[in-house]
């Protein structure tokens, strides 16, 4: 039985969109989400309206980081967030209202303060690549509101899904 994907905008805000596996240790890769098109986010032309593949990518990006142990619990612990200094979109091919999606993210590499990585959306149904968003994330201190290092246990932990 497949997952039933997320309908709305509201239900993503609200951290529903389907299933997710397991964290795979070789590979962000193996988390996904998957969410429909809707109405509201297609323009005048028919199809996606840019501004809304920035949005899709980024809150179901935080929902793949929240598998990976980066996400709104581990904020909540350290007092610390990943904050995003760096996002360019590329549009592959174009999304029409309804179009099943599946979100994914690849972690290309990581430094002491920083995380590289590639999310990107297919369109499920027919398989094809429609936009990826390289993004790098600085970990930063939510007291101070600057960059610092990762904890160690966290570097470790952002090595081991390399």
């Amino acid at each position: 039985m497949s997952p039933q994907p997320v309908q709305t905008m509201q239900e993503i805000k609200h951290g529903l969109p389907s299933v997710a596996p397991s964290p795979r240790r070789s590979h962000w890769q193996g988390n996904y989400r998957l969410c429909v098109a809707a109405p509201d986010w297609i323009d005048l032309y028919g199809h996606m309206n840019m501004a809304c593949y920035a949005m899709v990518l980024d809150l179901l990006g935080h929902d793949i980081l929240e598998d990976c142990g980066f996400g709104e619990s581990w904020t909540r612990k350290t007092q610390l967030g990943l904050f995003t200094v760096q996002a360019n979109i590329r549009y592959h091919r174009e999304i029409r209202q309804g179009d099943p999606l599946r979100i994914t993210m690849v972690l290309n590499r990581h430094d002491d303060k920083r995380i590289f990585a590639e999310l990107r959306m297919h369109q499920d149904e027919k398989g094809y690549l429609a936009a990826t968003m390289d993004q790098v994330s600085i970990c930063a201190s939510l007291d101070t509101r600057r960059a610092m290092p990762f904890p160690e246990a966290d570097r470790a932990r952002i090595a081991s899904l390399l």
